[in-house]
């Protein structure tokens, strides 16, 4: 006698629950490799990053950007389409006395999507923020 192949419990309640379907699909998804860090000295904050995606496969990086104060400092620097993009840039602050926000957003090509932001205190001379994964 065989035993017919159930569906797994999961799955069914995830097509059942269209938003259990997202977590679901979102979780199968490559999730890139990430270390990004945001540090202040003064009026000036460095931002170094790495990040990435499995060379070979399917997931390419679609969009990747560095905020200091609402602006992205990546510009025209990211194009979308590759596997690893890594480097550095400085940002100058006008008012190094004020907490300022950064953060970025990240996205590949199969709709796996990140972001996360932080204060750097304007009242400390030395401070930073950092995001990784893993």
């Amino acid at each position: 006698m065989t035993r017919k192949k159930r569906p797994r419990l999961g799955l069914l309640f995830a097509l059942a629950f269209p938003s259990r379907k997202k977590d679901l699909v979102q979780k199968s998804m490559i999730t890139p490799l990430y270390n990004i860090s945001f540090e202040k000295e003064d009026s000036l904050i460095k931002v170094s990053y790495d990040v990435s995606v499995p060379a070979g496969g399917s997931a390419l990086l679609a969009d990747f950007k560095l905020y200091v104060a609402g602006k992205n400092l990546l510009k025209d620097d990211f194009h979308p389409g590759q596997t690893v993009f890594k480097s550095s840039v400085q940002y100058d602050l006008e008012h190094p006395d004020k907490d300022v926000n950064v953060g970025y957003s990240l996205a590949t090509s199969e709709g796996w999507s990140k972001d996360d932001s932080d204060i750097l205190r304007g009242d400390k001379r030395f401070d930073d923020a950092s995001f990784r994964n893993p």
